[in-house]
């Protein structure tokens, strides 16, 4: 059976790894604070932007829409998948009875919380796998240390066995805090709205996916939504980019809230301009399919 610890990392023989985490958990709640908020913060702005492009009305208390939205959705799924919580964190350790070192494994949902945990101080890398050939810069002997290492971290191979585990978060719940205070976007939902290409780059992807799907109902629809994301990706069908970025109005508190709609000047033209844009790229895409 092959081994892969590509979320390994090693602290000097001492170290107390739990009270390490309690004493830079701050850090910890900033990461996952920001992403829990950029999740809330990309629902509202996703509503409000395909509000305009399809001339529905604008949302009303979008922040609050989304995060219940999302609190609905991870409340629904089974607490015991990761998938629950998209931005979970969990931390174990144990001692090497050879060397005294201590051996790490970060489980996450993002990458910035692994990123979190291997910058606190004393965390060095020290992954190992052996499914595929290790590093160019680690010599084959301390590769072999590594394994070695590994072999008597967890000689059974099942990290519940002779780990201690420290979670960071018991449950998936944002604070509803985190994006509105009384009513008005706080400052860090402001900081995590999507800047225009990225808005661009989503609103792209909808109406194009959307119009591929219905355009044939016979195709397979997996196979259709991915040749549009695939191609988007690859830089094709520029003007349907081009189209979603003129639909940009600039997003801001009175937005996110419902007090204002979104300000896009010659609206009608913008949406008639990505209308063609989508017809086109699914007419390209279609001809592209039944070759």
């Amino acid at each position: 059976m092959s081994t892969r610890i590509g979320h390994g990392y090693r602290l000097r023989p001492g170290t107390d790894v739990l009270a390490l985490l309690i004493e830079h958990r701050a850090q910890l709640d900033a990461v996952r604070d920001r992403l829990d908020a950029t999740e809330v913060v990309a629902g509202a702005v996703a509503a409000i932007d395909t509000a305009v492009a399809h001339a529905l009305p604008a949302p009303v208390d979008a922040l609050r829409v989304s995060h219940t939205e999302i609190m609905t959705r991870r409340a629904a799924e089974d607490p015991r998948v990761v998938w629950s919580d998209p931005n979970y964190l969990s931390v174990s350790w144990g001692k090497d009875p050879k060397s005294g070192y201590i051996g790490l494994l970060v489980h996450r949902g993002h990458p910035y919380l692994q990123d979190a945990v291997a910058a606190l101080p004393g965390v060095s890398e020290y992954g190992y796998w052996d499914s595929e050939d290790p590093p160019a810069d680690i010599a084959p002997d301390d590769w072999a240390t590594r394994e070695s290492f590994w072999d008597r971290v967890i000689p059974t191979g099942r990290p519940a066995d002779t780990m201690a585990t420290w979670n960071h978060r018991d449950a998936g719940v944002v604070p509803l805090t985190l994006v509105l205070d009384g009513g008005a976007p706080t400052p860090l939902a402001l900081d995590c709205v999507p800047d225009v290409d990225q808005r661009a780059a989503a609103i792209a992807r909808r109406m194009l996916t959307r119009a591929v799907t219905r355009n044939d109902p016979d195709a397979d629809p997996v196979s259709s939504v991915l040749s549009a994301v695939f191609a988007l990706g690859r830089g094709e069908h520029p003007e349907v980019i081009a189209a979603a970025r003129a639909l940009c109005g600039p997003i801001g508190p009175l937005e996110l809230t419902g007090v204002r709609k979104p300000r896009t000047v010659n609206l009608a033209a913008r949406r008639a301009r990505m209308a063609v844009a989508v017809r086109e790229a699914t007419d390209a895409l279609t001809a592209k399919e039944t070759r």
